[in-house]
């Protein structure tokens, strides 16, 4: 079984809550301590954060992380 970051869900909802709580890009790497490069990529679905980036990400906003298995 495979695990995978739904890239454009997740960069969407990353952006939506990001905002909600009127955040930039760079307040959101420095709380989680990516580079502001990558969160913007990851937003706009250009690249996937791990697994490990995206629990962190999901923590930091105040969310849920789901993971869906693919066979």
């Amino acid at each position: 079984m495979k695990r995978e970051i739904m890239q454009v869900d997740f960069g969407l909802w990353m952006k939506e809550k990001r905002k909600d709580r009127q955040l930039r890009q760079v307040d959101l790497a420095q709380k989680t301590g990516y580079h502001f490069n990558s969160i913007g990529r990851w937003e706009r679905g250009e690249d996937s954060p791990t697994l490990e980036q995206a629990e962190k990400i999901v923590s930091t906003l105040g969310g849920e992380l789901v993971i869906r298995e693919r066979i």
